[in-house]
C-alpha cells in the first residue's frame, strides 16, 4: 500500500516530527489555547483545527489509487463526520461519494454500485431477534413502521424496497437512513441478504448519515403468530394509538419539520450547484427557528437568508463554497431580530420538488389529525389534542 504523506502547513514548518505527532495526537482531547501556547502557534483558536494536518490510515487504501486514505483530526466531543477519504481522488468511504470513479460506477455499473452502497452499512445493522407483538409499540416505531410498509414496493421474492417506489419517504435522504437504521437496529426489519462489500469503519450517530439504505431489500422481522397476515398488515398500517403524550407528539411533529427545512436548504444549495454538507449545528439551528415559526415561514427566513450570500459571493466578497456558512449565519442573524423586533414573517408554499413526504402525511393525517397545519403552524405553540383515536378514522391515508 503506497502511502502520501499530508502536507505540513507552514505555521507549524518549525515543529519536529516528534512535536507535530504529539499535537495532532493531542488535538482532539485539549483546549486550542494550550496547545497554541505550548508549542509557540502564531494561529488564533479558531484556526488552529484549520492547519491540523489529516491522520493517515495504515488499513485502510483508496480502491482506485491504492494510496492510504487520510482522516481528519476533530475534537472528540464535535458532532461531525470523519469520513475518511484519498488525497488523490477524493474517494470517500460513503454511500454518497462524487469522486469520479463512484459517480462512474453509478453510471455504468449501477448494480454494483447498489451493492457496494448498501453493504457499506450491513454489518452494524444485522440483527437476528424477531418482534412478537405489535399492539403495544412505541409511538415513533408505529409511524416508522406504517410509513416504511406504505412506500415500500415488493418484488417477484416478496423482498421490500424503497428503490422503485414512486412515494417519498421522508424528506430528504438523511432522514431516510435515520427510518431505516431505526427499523434495522430494533429489529422490525432484516437486511435480505450478505453483501460483498463491509464497511471498515465503525458508524456512528455523527456519521451514519453518510451511508445509503434506501437501496438495500428488507424482509419484515415480525411473527404474525396466531393473526392472519393481512389483519397483521392492517394493524401495521393502521396502529392504535394509546397512552400517548403531548411531548412524544411535539417531538415527532419536530423531528418531521425539521427534515422538510433541511430538505429545503439542500434543494436551494443544489440549484446554485453547491454541495450539502451535514452539520449538528444547522440542525441545531432549524430547532432554535422551529421553536417560533412553521416551515412555511423557514421557507421564507432562509430564502431571504441564502439570497444575501449569493449576493456577497455575486460582490466578491466570498468564495462559492462559503455560500452554505455564510447563509447560516445571516439565518441565525434573521431569527433573532425576527423575534426581537417581532416580523411578520410571510408564509410560503410548498414547492414544486417539496411534495409532502409519507411519513409526514400518516403522522399530520392519522396520528395528529390536523392536516396542512403541520407546515402552516409552529410545532411549539400549536395545541395540540392528546385525546387521540386515531383507528375511528382511516381517510386519505
Amino acid at each position: 500500500m503506497e502511502m502520501k504523506l499530508p502536507p505540513v502547513h507552514e505555521m507549524l514548518a518549525h515543529l519536529t516530527e516528534e512535536q507535530l505527532e504529539d499535537l495532532c495526537k493531542r488535538f482532539p482531547h485539549e483546549k486550542n489555547q494550550i496547545l497554541i501556547d505550548e508549542f509557540g502557534l502564531n494561529v488564533s483558536v479558531a484556526w488552529l483545527p484549520k492547519i491540523v494536518p489529516p491522520r493517515v490510515t495504515h488499513d485502510l487504501q483508496c480502491p482506485h489509487c491504492k494510496v492510504s486514505l487520510w482522516q481528519k483530526v476533530v475534537k472528540i466531543k464535535k458532532e461531525e463526520s470523519e469520513i475518511p477519504y484519498c488525497p488523490v481522488c477524493d474517494h470517500k468511504i460513503d454511500s454518497f461519494c462524487m469522486c469520479k470513479y463512484c459517480e462512474d460506477e453509478r453510471r455504468f455499473h449501477p448494480e454494483k454500485a447498489r451493492l457496494r452502497s448498501v453493504g457499506l452499512g450491513y454489518r452494524k445493522y444485522k440483527r437476528e431477534k424477531t418482534i412478537n407483538q405489535v399492539n403495544e409499540l412505541p409511538l415513533l416505531d408505529q409511524l416508522y413502521l406504517s410509513a416504511f410498509l406504505r412506500v415500500a414496493t415488493k418484488d417477484n421474492s416478496n423482498l421490500l424496497s424503497l428503490l422503485n417506489s414512486s412515494l417519498k419517504l421522508s424528506p430528504n435522504r438523511y432522514c431516510d437512513s435515520l427510518i431505516i437504521v431505526h427499523l434495522l437496529n430494533n429489529s422490525y426489519l432484516k437486511q435480505s441478504s450478505e453483501y460483498p462489500y463491509e464497511c471498515p469503519i465503525e458508524l456512528s450517530d455523527s456519521n451514519k448519515e453518510r451511508f445509503n439504505f434506501s437501496t438495500d431489500f428488507f424482509i419484515t422481522n415480525i411473527n404474525p403468530g396466531n393473526q392472519d397476515v393481512g389483519e397483521l398488515m392492517m394493524k401495521l398500517y393502521y396502529p392504535e394509538i394509546n397512552k400517548v403524550t403531548e411531548l412524544e407528539l411535539r417531538d415527532i411533529w419536530k423531528m418531521i419539520t425539521k427534515a422538510e427545512c433541511l430538505e429545503y436548504v439542500i434543494h436551494t444549495l443544489q440549484e446554485l450547484k453547491i454541495s450539502y454538507k451535514y452539520s449538528k449545528r444547522h440542525e441545531e439551528l432549524i430547532e432554535k427557528i422551529l421553536h417560533h415559526f412553521p416551515v412555511s415561514q423557514f421557507y421564507s427566513l432562509y430564502g431571504s437568508a441564502i439570497k444575501a450570500a449569493v449576493y456577497k459571493k455575486e460582490q466578491g466578497k466570498i468564495e462559492l463554497h462559503q455560500v452554505l456558512n455564510v447563509s447560516m449565519n445571516q439565518l441565525e442573524n434573521y431569527l433573532e431580530r425576527a423575534i426581537k423586533e417581532r416580523w411578520n414573517v410571510t408564509k410560503c408554499n410548498r414547492r414544486y420538488w417539496s411534495s409532502q413526504s409519507v411519513i409526514s402525511e400518516v403522522f399530520f393525517n392519522y396520528f395528529l389529525k390536523i392536516g396542512n397545519s403541520g407546515f402552516w403552524e409552529c410545532p411549539h405553540t400549536f395545541e395540540i389534542d392528546v385525546d387521540i383515536d386515531a383507528s375511528k378514522d382511516e381517510t386519505n391515508i
